[in-house]
């Protein structure tokens, strides 16, 4: 997939969304921390200049769940047998392209994350989409 893109699952539903300034979370590779495996940022141009034009409407945060568990840089991984939502059922595993099982550093990693965003009444979350996991979970 094209890093320059940024696929929408679903339709984000802002309608809850009365107060300004707006809490989001963002991958910290997303927000230009060389936190991905490799130890480099995912920084996507016209996302940091939306973000910069509206920084009076936004409270931004960032977490990357990876380099909470794993540290960087880390081998790139990959979901095996399923989804995100499988890994989180037991139905799938996430493993290391030398196939290392990181299936509980991964879940607590997603588990991290969601303390984190629910602990700063995050509203918004925007996420790579790659390794699939994080996607999978409802704030």
């Amino acid at each position: 997939m094209d890093q320059k893109s940024l696929p929408v699952k679903t339709a984000p539903d802002f309608t809850r969304i009365r107060e300004l300034p707006l809490k989001l979370a963002l991958s910290g590779c997303l927000a230009g921390y060389k936190c991905n495996y490799a130890g480099q940022s995912n920084e996507v141009g016209h996302l940091k200049e939306l973000l910069v034009a509206r920084r009076s409407q936004l409270e931004l945060h960032h977490f990357c769940p990876e380099e909470a568990t794993m540290g960087t840089p880390r081998e790139p991984m990959n979901i095996v047998g399923g989804t995100g939502a499988d890994v989180l059922d037991g139905k799938a595993r996430v493993l290391t392209h030398s196939g290392v099982d990181v299936t509980e550093k991964m879940i607590k990693g997603a588990e991290q994350f969601l303390n984190f965003c629910q602990n700063n009444q995050i509203q918004v979350v925007l996420l790579m989409e790659e390794p699939g996991l994080w996607h999978s979970l409802d704030l």
